[in-house]
């Protein structure tokens, strides 16, 4: 009940996360607590002298501690989620969700208000961050935590990965990506609007320029719009967690994550084109895994279909239809016997493998367990 409820919201939040050119206004009534709670923590009064504090980070986990006068208690996971009829609910993740769970907020600058299931409404304060340090204090260790200029230099070489509010699935999360360079250049992946199960799949790539100032904070301009008419936005990194902000009450929330891990940059992008080249329109053929007097041949077509057929003793090479996905930005290629009539939308992470080329050597890697090594062989080889 609490998945079906909360990945359609996971859906709208995807719609509503902000990237730059494609969306420059507060998010809608329903959304706007999400992002005024997200990465920050909400107080409230629990009698004359104690409160209690909770930290939302980003992806739907968090922290919450009661304080009695000047005593922090130890701090306690939570799950928190964002209903489309505007409640906002938290629990504890050892159960599952309940309506009582729920409340509908509302936030005005730093102050929040809400009212519960049973009709009973509250007042709390807004604090920017994990005010009360709930996270190091769960983790035992210091958490980095930089703003301004000091973020900004940190996103330098880097990557911003841009995810879906509330959403901790392990996959189809992300929603947009920004490599950062020096000298105020970049790189954004757009994300397919028409495509909910999987935004990155299919999305184009496009240029910007940015720079910092501390009145404006970080501001960035796409295609012909120079960074000061572009977008400017607040931005906040916490350990590997980054809160970029926007003055009118929307943002993007996701990671950091070192180097060029989603294949942004130019000399990627050509490695990409001609990974992509040398696999379109061939044969690769593979080793079975558990049966290595056979072989599975596959030949990728442009349109995302295919052929794959099984060779060797006992096979009796029967030709079937197959569907691919090649992620340039993940280095991944994707495969599934799913008939065309059925279009994939979105590949499984068993149905991903880690791709190199190395002249006609093909090297594929599974989520786990061994590489399987094969060859490439020039146009239709096998007749599929």
């Amino acid at each position: 009940m609490f998945d079906a409820m909360r990945r359609p919201m996971a859906a709208l939040l995807a719609a509503a996360v902000p990237l730059l050119h494609a969306a420059e206004r507060a998010p809608g009534a329903a959304i706007a607590p999400v992002y005024a709670l997200a990465e920050n923590t909400l107080v409230e009064a629990a009698g004359v002298q104690a409160h209690t504090a909770s930290f939302f980070a980003y992806d739907g986990s968090g922290w919450s501690a009661s304080r009695d006068g000047d005593r922090i208690g130890p701090p306690r996971p939570l799950k928190w989620y964002s209903r489309s009829d505007g409640r906002f609910c938290t629990h504890a993740p050892e159960r599952s969700y309940r309506e009582a769970d729920c409340r509908v907020v509302a936030v005005d600058g730093d102050r929040a208000s809400w009212t519960g299931e049973d009709g009973r409404a509250g007042t709390g304060q807004v604090l920017a961050g994990d005010a009360w340090n709930l996270e190091q204090r769960w983790l035992q260790r210091p958490v980095r935590a930089l703003a301004g200029r000091d973020a900004v230099e940190a996103l330098i070489g880097r990557t911003f990965v841009v995810a879906v509010l509330g959403d901790d699935r392990p996959s189809g999360t992300e929603s947009g990506a920004y490599r950062f360079e020096p000298g105020g250049r970049g790189q954004m992946l757009v994300p397919d609007p028409g495509n909910s199960a999987d935004r990155i799949a299919g999305a184009s790539l496009r240029s910007f320029r940015w720079t910092f100032t501390p009145e404006r904070g970080l501001c960035i301009g796409v295609e012909e719009r120079s960074p000061e008419q572009g977008d400017c936005r607040s931005v906040r990194l916490t350990g590997d967690r980054m809160a970029w902000r926007m003055s009118n009450g929307g943002g993007a929330y996701g990671r950091v994550l070192a180097g060029d891990p989603r294949r942004l940059s130019a000399p990627a992008r050509e490695a990409a084109r001609r990974l992509r080249a040398r696999l379109v329109g061939q044969t690769l053929v593979v080793r079975h895994r558990d049966r290595p007097e056979r072989e599975r041949g596959i030949r990728l077509l442009p349109d995302g279909e295919g052929r794959v057929a099984l060779r060797g003793a006992g096979s009796a090479g029967t030709v079937r239809p197959l569907q691919w996905l090649l992620r340039d930005d993940l280095g991944l290629l994707c495969l599934s016997d799913v008939p065309a009539s059925v279009r994939r939308l979105e590949f499984t992470a068993n149905e991903c493998f880690g791709v190199e080329a190395d002249g006609d050597i093909l090297r594929l890697q599974p989520r786990s367990g061994t590489a399987l090594t094969g060859r490439i062989l020039a146009g239709n080889a096998w007749d599929l």
